[in-house]
């Protein structure tokens, strides 16, 4: 059974200034498992499975800002996450390029948890108006993450999964009342990134999809620009 710890502290407000309302919100947290639960890959190729870790700890602070004028609104927001295990641990992970010859990884205490990106960020900048008797909206934001360790990799020994950051924009436009026509394009600029890493099975199992691979970090794409287009009512 996994026993969790938590401590936060955090502080609110709100304040006008200039036109500006501004809403804001910080906290900061630590929260330490005890009997920590964590999925790894087994031994037997192709299957996984559930076991205690030991200690483990999440740290961080997060912070957010919203800010409003007329029709404009603008949002920010922050998150520093410090996820690393608290004692040594022996790992099954028998894909890893660097397990030994059991297949196994040693895990120390201080390395860190895998899958979460240190650092995120993301802005948001809106603004709604009229054009004659027709209202519309016109946004976008930009979404930002660090570099993250490939799951299987809790030795913190491989190459990382890069950080990234992604544009989308949106828009709507009133065609009569009650109906706007209104569109998105997520990924703007259409950048390659991966938001997940692992490891595959190349040595042994011949993959169809990638054929004499002998890499075997395995990424997860995200997804490429894509465009959307409707037609929104309301009654």
């Amino acid at each position: 059974q996994v026993v969790a710890k938590t401590f936060e502290l955090g502080a609110s407000g709100q304040h006008r200034s200039g036109g500006w309302a501004i809403d804001w919100l910080a906290s900061a947290y630590r929260a330490t498992n005890t009997n920590d639960i964590q999925f790894v890959a087994s031994s037997t190729r192709g299957r996984g499975f559930f076991r205690n870790i030991g200690e483990t700890r999440r740290q961080g602070f997060e912070a957010s800002l919203r800010a409003r004028h007329g029709g404009f609104q603008l949002g920010a927001s922050y998150a520093f996450i410090d996820a690393t295990f608290r004692l040594p641990v022996t790992l099954s992970s028998p894909a890893n390029p660097e397990a030994n010859d059991e297949g196994e990884i040693d895990v120390a205490a201080g390395d860190r948890l895998t899958g979460i990106p240190r650092h995120s960020a993301t802005f948001t900048a809106d603004y709604e108006g009229t054009i004659g008797t027709r209202a519309f909206a016109i946004g976008g934001d930009m979404i930002a993450r660090s570099s993250q360790l490939l799951v299987g990799d809790e030795a913190n020994r491989n190459p990382k999964v890069p950080g990234y950051v992604v544009f989308n924009l949106r828009g709507r436009v009133e065609m009569v009342k009650g109906v706007a026509l209104f569109g998105e394009v997520r990924n703007l600029f259409d950048r390659d990134y991966e938001t997940f890493g692992t490891f595959s099975e190349v040595d042994e199992v011949d993959l169809a999809e990638a054929p004499d691979a002998s890499d075997p970090r395995a990424l997860g794409p995200g997804a490429p620009r894509r465009f959307t287009v409707g037609i929104a009512a309301r009654f």
